[in-house]
């Protein structure tokens, strides 16, 4: 079963609006957690396709939750400018209220759950993924 997202998917995670982050740069950060995605475990995602602002792609369950994550990762990176003092935050399952500071760990669990998911389905060894994030 394959399913369609679209940056409004991205935004609506937490409330977002488009003058929070643009259609068209939040499509940019749908392909690029695309392109993580692809290079970490040699899958082979498609990017969006359609016209910039209106662009959509369908993606197993598994991989919409992987990309969705790592996209609103990157929305939320870009809208708080790296300090996410004051947003209430959700990621997949995890809700961050009126946070002290950027919740870049609690992104990058729920990222790296998601890439082990999609890991497990394509058959990649765990020893394969080891993601070059660094929280330090």
């Amino acid at each position: 079963m394959s399913l369609d997202i679209d940056h409004q998917d991205i935004l609506d995670m937490n409330g977002w609006t488009i003058a929070d982050c643009s259609a068209v740069l939040t499509e940019t950060f749908i392909n690029n957690a695309i392109d993580y995605i692809n290079s970490m475990i040699s899958h082979n995602i498609a990017q969006m396709s359609g016209s910039a602002g209106s662009k959509t792609i369908s993606l197993t369950a598994k991989q919409r939750v992987a990309v969705k994550n790592l996209a609103a990762l990157y929305v939320a990176a870009k809208i708080s400018g790296g300090s996410a003092i004051g947003l209430n935050i959700k990621m997949g399952e995890f809700k961050s209220e009126k946070v002290t500071d950027f919740p870049v760990q609690l992104f990058i669990d729920t990222v790296k759950a998601g890439i082990r998911k999609l890991m497990m389905a394509t058959e990649i060894p765990a020893t394969f993924y080891n993601p070059p994030f660094n929280t330090a």
